[in-house]
């Protein structure tokens, strides 16, 4: 979606993404896309992809045209099984081969999503590029293994050291991992490159006329703590209330055992697994739930949070990333200040037992995210952040 007044652009950028593993990784770039054509005539897309079958995805989801400019780069799962270096080598070599096409572009600007590896940064930086990393999530230095930690840190370091900037989504994101807030660091991390949540998203039933009494949806994890909730789900069920849980997502430790809990704990009749549902079909399922649990123990700007809030589902969330930013506890969501099973069962038992509460939030919530994180509000923010970069015009 391009907005009408497409003010100050420049000519040309190359969007770079390192691994496109799933459609939720897709719609991600699909966002940033469309942000970005809102700032540069022509943007050249690469892409490296392992699964033939998200193609035909990314083919539907990121439409060439309109100056958008698609090179994708598929890497078969196979080829790993040559051995880790042989595919990191043939990873790099094809993807230099598409990056030196693009050179004769002659534009020095490549936004990556998320880091690209070491070889390949060296060689941007080579090339004269002026390297931008819109970070992801990756594992705080808290969360490794003091084993990993030499290794891993200093891969990081050597590559935040590298990046000319780097874009998170919010400050409470910046905070949250300690890297960024080294003193040399410090200054390339530049807050306030959120998404935005398409008009998709809107507010269609009361909250009294909805299926479900909670909702997760994400990656069937640990590290989204999902076993965590579905004990929370037995704690509510034993305390004697009557429920109806949604659970959507795919990926993760726990996906193959996601219906083995539910049955173990004799959750049949209260929670529903739907597996992977499509993005399209997520603002339909978002308005049959009253609440979405998201007790993670890392995040970014979960995306789905936003979408929830438009919505006018309730979010219950872990205060972490960038979560602070967007929940103010008891105004346009509830804090989990902990993800053990008994506080969580009294939380979301607390939640849709005060339905006057819920209403009030559910309306604050909608209203925030229609007047922060429309397309034409989220283009200022990264407008001026490119602006303070010196990429693009006023």
């Amino acid at each position: 979606m391009v907005l009408k007044e497409k003010t100050g652009v420049q000519s040309k950028i190359v969007i770079y993404h390192p691994g496109v593993g799933s459609i939720n990784a897709i719609v991600h770039l699909s966002k940033v896309i469309n942000i970005i054509h809102n700032l540069y005539n022509d943007v050249y897309v690469v892409i490296s992809c392992k699964n033939p079958q998200l193609i035909t995805a990314l083919r539907k989801v990121i439409k060439e045209g309109e100056k958008v400019h698609t090179y994708v780069m598929l890497f078969p799962r196979s080829v790993e099984r040559l051995g880790k270096l042989y595919a990191s080598i043939l990873q790099t070599v094809l993807t230099i081969r598409l990056l030196m096409l693009l050179l004769r572009t002659k534009t020095k600007n490549i936004l990556t999503l998320g880091f690209p590896s070491l070889p390949l940064l060296f060689l941007l930086k080579i090339c004269g590029f002026k390297v931008i990393v819109f970070a992801g999530g990756f594992k705080r230095i808290s969360e490794l293994h003091y084993r990993e930690r030499i290794l891993k840190v200093g891969v990081l370091l050597l590559q935040l050291l590298l990046a000319d900037a780097i874009l998170v989504e919010s400050p409470s994101v910046k905070n949250f991992y300690e890297l960024f807030n080294y003193r040399f660091i410090s200054s390339k991390v530049l807050a306030g490159a959120s998404l935005y949540v398409p008009d998709t998203f809107h507010k269609l039933k009361s909250l009294y006329q909805r299926m479900y009494d909670y909702c997760y949806i994400g990656s069937i994890s640990t590290l989204k703590n999902v076993h965590l909730l579905l004990l929370a789900f037995y704690g509510v069920k034993k305390m004697g209330y009557k429920f109806k849980a949604a659970v959507a997502g795919e990926g993760g430790d726990l996906y193959q055992l996601i219906r083995i809990l539910i049955k173990r704990l004799n959750l049949d009749d209260e929670v529903l697994y739907l597996g992977s549902i499509p993005y399209e079909q997520v603002p339909a399922l978002l308005n049959e739930c009253r609440t979405l649990i998201l007790p993670s123990r890392r995040e970014g700007l979960p995306n789905i949070v936003l979408e929830a809030m438009a919505c006018g589902a309730v979010p219950l969330v872990t205060p972490v990333g960038g979560i602070p930013d967007i929940i103010r506890d008891g105004v346009t969501g509830l804090i989990l200040r902990l993800t053990e099973p008994s506080y969580l069962a009294s939380k979301l038992i607390q939640a849709t037992s005060d339905n006057q509460m819920l209403e009030s939030i559910s309306n604050n919530a909608q209203s925030y995210v229609k007047r922060c994180f429309k397309l034409e509000y989220v283009v200022r923010r990264w407008r001026k952040i490119f602006m303070r970069l010196g990429i693009t015009k006023g």
